[in-house]
């Protein structure tokens, strides 16, 4: 879970943690709007549509079919049930992203990158530890069908070089690894 400790605040979920962020060391406005409130209410519905979205598929899909025989763990939900549900809800994202979010916008909240963007990137490229053998899908195969989210994520790493790959490194190691 994600959480932070900045002196007397104690605060946990990732969408807060990068607003309070974003506020008080005032990055630069597309990160974070501030002045434009419209822009900021369209970084904080992604962030929101995140957690019940892209978070609630990707992750527990990497879990049910990776994470958990990788690291010789049984979980009671680990059944190909449960890793069918996760894997419906990470394909529907994946469109909710290509046909709503980015069909207008060059990012998921407007023509410049955000936190909104850092936070569903990053989810995103758990995937890469979807290997085709033995978990029946990969990354490649996931995003085949979405031109644009294939797209976006290349600007995305692109506009934060070498920021970007530095952070995904830790990731795509272990995933070599498997």
């Amino acid at each position: 879970m994600p959480a932070m400790d900045d002196g007397d605040l104690k605060i946990t979920e990732s969408a807060a943690i990068l607003a309070y962020l974003a506020n008080k060391y005032e990055v630069a406005e597309h990160w974070y709007p501030r002045s434009d409130i419209k822009a900021r209410a369209r970084v904080d519905a992604v962030m929101h549509w995140f957690h019940g979205s892209v978070r609630k598929g990707v992750s527990p899909l990497v879990l049910e079919k990776v994470l958990f025989g990788a690291f010789g763990m049984v979980c009671a939900y680990a059944n190909e049930v449960c890793a069918q549900k996760y894997l419906d809800g990470t394909k529907k994202s994946l469109s909710t992203l290509e046909d709503i979010f980015l069909a207008k916008n060059k990012f998921v909240a407007g023509d410049e990158i955000s936190v909104a963007d850092l936070m569903v990137a990053s989810e995103i490229e758990q995937l890469c530890i979807m290997k085709k053998e033995p978990t029946g899908t990969c990354m490649a195969e996931l995003l085949e069908p979405h031109p644009k989210v294939r797209a976006w994520l290349k600007t995305v790493a692109e506009t934060c070089a070498p920021h970007y790959d530095a952070v995904h490194e830790g990731i795509r190691g272990f995933a070599a690894t498997l």
